[in-house]
């Protein structure tokens, strides 16, 4: 059954890679509305994809997002300040398809589960996924991959509950005003990660779909002496969200933070963080791997990163307005 859900603005990948990393593209994504009959579950078991091929490639498959929940990193800095992030409990797991169009990328909305108190830390299973359907921009679905991502859903006048964020005035909100033991003014921002980066020729498992709390954010732009806000969305002539690039052990955001990872992103200066988020950091991540990027234009920034217990292959990104995109990276994995 359709669902009709927010536009959700990410960054999307042209490189044709497997694995836990992130990436993204060029050309501005427009949501091209709901697109497909998927008929989800989520009871987290086997699942096989079915449909008829297509140039060699399935019609359709089927895809597990292992992993919903609060961005592990942004667990670990609000828990060490005794802050308690919001629930997700009523959001939506978004499954959408990313496709190359004539203007630039293409974002459909695949389909969407509910998340609830009972299915909040079991997979979420997505059946018969049209990966190869053509969609309203009247070109094949997922060229480019798969973005997951967690949003409110839709207002009851249609709208969405982060289109209206209201960014406390400074940072003196990181140390009080509580209610309930979590911040009054404190939701999740629009943000989204790949987990699959060309269009699936099998079954997709092992994604992440992950919140980023505005706390959080708020703490990143208070580190780096900013209003918060400010990484969400940079205002000037040329407004642009950010990356924000996670370094772990294991694959999608999984496993213990990793320091000492240097990124490259074409002219862009990435930002590192103090292992606490009392200030920004210089020339490689601290103990909380992360690191962000903004500005990166819509023509693509290529990344790279350095250092750790590997190299990462380059990824490409983008950073759109009013949005944060998700990368992972993962030395020990298969890429």
């Amino acid at each position: 059954m359709k669902r009709t859900l927010p536009t959700l603005l990410v960054a999307v990948t042209l490189a044709a890679c497997g694995g836990g990393g992130g990436g993204s593209d060029g050309g501005t994504a427009t949501d091209s509305g709901t697109s497909g009959t998927t008929g989800g579950t989520t009871d987290g078991g086997t699942s096989s994809s079915s449909g008829s091929t297509n140039g060699g490639l399935p019609s359709t498959v089927n895809v597990t997002i292992a992993s919903v929940g609060v961005h592990p990193a942004a667990v670990a800095a609000l828990s060490a300040k005794g802050i308690r992030p919001p629930s997700f409990i009523g959001y939506d797991v978004v499954l959408q398809g990313v496709s190359l169009g004539a203007t630039g990328a293409v974002i459909t909305t695949l389909d969407a589960q509910s998340i609830t108190a009972a299915n909040q830390n079991q997979p979420f299973v997505f059946n018969n996924v049209p990966v190869g359907e053509i969609t309203d921009a009247g070109i094949p679905c997922c060229s480019l991959g798969l973005i997951s991502a967690l949003v409110p859903p839709p207002l009851p006048d249609g709208g969405s509950a982060t289109g209206t964020l209201t960014w406390p005035a400074d940072c003196s909100a990181l140390d009080g005003g509580t209610v309930d033991g979590g911040y009054s003014w404190d939701t999740f921002i629009t943000a989204g990660s790949q987990i699959h980066f060309e269009r699936p020729s099998v079954d997709v498992t092992g994604g992440a779909s992950f919140a980023l709390p505005m706390s959080y954010v708020t703490m990143l732009d208070c580190a780096a002496g900013q209003k918060p806000g400010t990484l969400y969305n940079s205002g000037g002539s040329s407004p642009s969200g950010f990356a924000l690039l996670y370094a772990s052990q294991s694959a999608a955001g999984q496993g213990s933070a990793i320091a000492g990872v240097s990124f490259t992103a074409s002219s862009l200066s990435p930002v590192y963080y103090a292992a606490d988020y009392s200030s920004t950091a210089s020339a490689q991540t601290t103990a909380n791997g992360v690191a962000t990027i903004t500005g990166a234009p819509s023509n693509i920034a290529t990344a790279t990163a350095s250092g750790g217990p590997g190299n990462f292959p380059s990824r490409e990104l983008s950073t759109p307005p009013d949005s944060a995109y998700q990368v992972f990276y993962c030395p020990n994995c298969a890429q």
